[in-house]
């Protein structure tokens, strides 16, 4: 009932459905950081609150992840609907693809190198202090594996960019 309650609302505003899109991507990426680190933590036997960086760190990387992921497919999505239907030119949305895939690669690195930097450790060795240790590695190896899956996603989507039909706008006389 509230599922197609959901689909109804989001099926009459396709920015709305997009913008639906964008944030279960996120949150399903974030989870898949942050489940593995809880069912780790249960069996270390950890005692650690919700707050620690024990669980925030694997999920931020996740949630960036996801971020980067939804920031090329979301949008490369509504390109591909305005090409399909004849409202955008083909040269065009390759250059909105290109300009979209940009900025998911450079983006959500940074995001986290500023979560790093805002939690560095300062005079003060209280709160919490993100990327350091061994979790400090994700900020080595997140930027490029978020390059690989933009550099697919949107190769995918140049693919259908390219050999997709487009429909002849109907001229009405």
């Amino acid at each position: 009932m509230i599922l197609r309650r959901l689909y109804r609302w989001a099926s009459a505003n396709p920015f709305l459905s997009l913008a639906l899109l964008w944030l279960i991507i996120v949150v399903s990426f974030a989870a898949n950081g942050l489940l593995p680190a809880y069912k780790e933590a249960t069996q270390l036997r950890f005692e650690c609150s919700w707050g620690s960086e024990f669980y925030v760190e694997p999920a931020l990387v996740g949630a960036v992840i996801g971020i980067a992921v939804a920031l090329c497919s979301v949008p490369a999505l509504a390109i591909v609907g305005a090409v399909r239907s004849g409202r955008l030119l083909k040269g065009w949305a390759i250059t909105l693809l290109a300009t979209f895939s940009i900025v998911s690669a450079i983006v959500p690195p940074s995001l986290l190198d500023w979560a790093a930097y805002a939690t560095r450790v300062g005079p003060s060795t209280k709160g919490i202090h993100l990327f350091f240790g061994e979790h400090g590695l994700a900020l080595a190896y997140a930027p490029p594996y978020i390059l690989r899956l933009v550099v697919f996603l949107s190769a995918i989507f140049l693919l259908f960019i390219i050999f997709m039909p487009v429909r002849k706008p109907r001229v009405q006389t």
